[in-house]
């Protein structure tokens, strides 16, 4: 092996120790500091605020003219101006 390569072993090693000694104080922080807090990080609550497949709790519907026309008719007895409207 070379001493470049040794050079460029211990550099990747370096780096993933400063990786780990990161991970460690986040999993602290999230483990032993928010709990008190009730402050969950997001990514722990993600899957609550954005499911993974939806899951809505509307019931679509369809409303027929018939049933609803009286309402459309409501434009012929009060026009726009009456209405307040700006036309």
């Amino acid at each position: 092996m070379a001493d470049a390569d040794i050079g460029n072993l211990a550099k990747d090693a370096s780096s993933c120790i400063a990786a780990s000694v990161w991970l460690l104080r986040v999993r602290k922080f999230i483990n032993d500091i928010l709990p008190p807090h009730n402050v969950p990080p997001l990514l722990t609550v993600m899957d609550v605020v954005v499911p993974l497949f939806p899951n809505p709790k509307a019931i679509p519907h369809l409303w027929s003219y018939t049933s609803c026309g009286c309402f459309l008719q409501a434009g012929d007895f009060l026009a726009a101006k009456e209405a307040g409207g700006v036309y």
